[in-house]
């Protein structure tokens, strides 16, 4: 990896107080003409005592601030119409898509009885069992790609929050939106170590 690339990649720590986000889509760099929310919700700190961020992606993210469990902060990300995110409409799919796997489970499993005891008696195996089990593999890779995260959470990725300090620390995998949000918050101090590319 070049030396570029290793300074373009390294995780960038920002006071949320003072945060200004670019009017631009993180995934692609276009002009944002929408935006999203970002939830960030502290509950619990680990031996070290700093805390462990859970980032929930919700248009509605303002409404959880009523709920108890800890510090919350909301952020709104620019994003263009092609990359807008709607975590109900995600959560919908991803309940269809459980559902789907645990009735086409319970068929695969009849029907590998059904093609075990076919192949003991060396009689024809049925075609539906086998298309049974060719549903479920289908149906659980489907759901895999379901609950990949979004583009935007993919390009816009919140490592920690730190309550106490209101520092957050992201992850921005595009060029462009990465060069406008640092042109956009000076004071913000990119991360010194081993680049977030090189660790995953």
């Amino acid at each position: 990896m070049s030396e570029n690339n290793t300074e373009s990649s390294r995780p960038i720590r920002v006071t949320v107080d003072r945060l200004r986000l670019p009017r631009l889509c993180p995934v692609c760099g276009t002009k944002a003409n929408d935006y999203v929310r970002i939830l960030l919700r502290d509950n619990k700190a680990d031996d070290a005592g700093s805390f462990t961020a859970n980032v929930m992606w919700s248009p509605y993210a303002h409404q959880w601030r009523r709920w108890g469990g800890g510090d919350v902060l909301t952020l709104s990300v620019a994003v263009c119409s092609a990359h807008r995110f709607s975590y109900d409409s995600v959560y919908r799919t991803r309940t269809v898509c459980l559902i789907a796997v645990a009735f086409t489970a319970v068929a695969a499993l009849l029907s590998a009885g059904v093609i075990s005891s076919a192949l003991q008696l060396g009689t024809e195996v049925p075609l539906w069992s086998l298309a049974l089990v060719a549903l479920f593999v289908i149906t659980l890779f489907s759901t895999g790609y379901v609950f990949r995260p979004a583009p935007v959470e993919r390009a816009f990725r919140v490592l920690s929050f730190d309550p106490g300090s209101r520092e957050i620390v992201v992850s921005l995998s595009n060029p462009a939106y990465r060069q406008a949000f640092l042109e956009e918050n000076p004071y913000a101090e990119e991360e010194k170590g081993e680049p977030t590319a090189a660790r995953e």
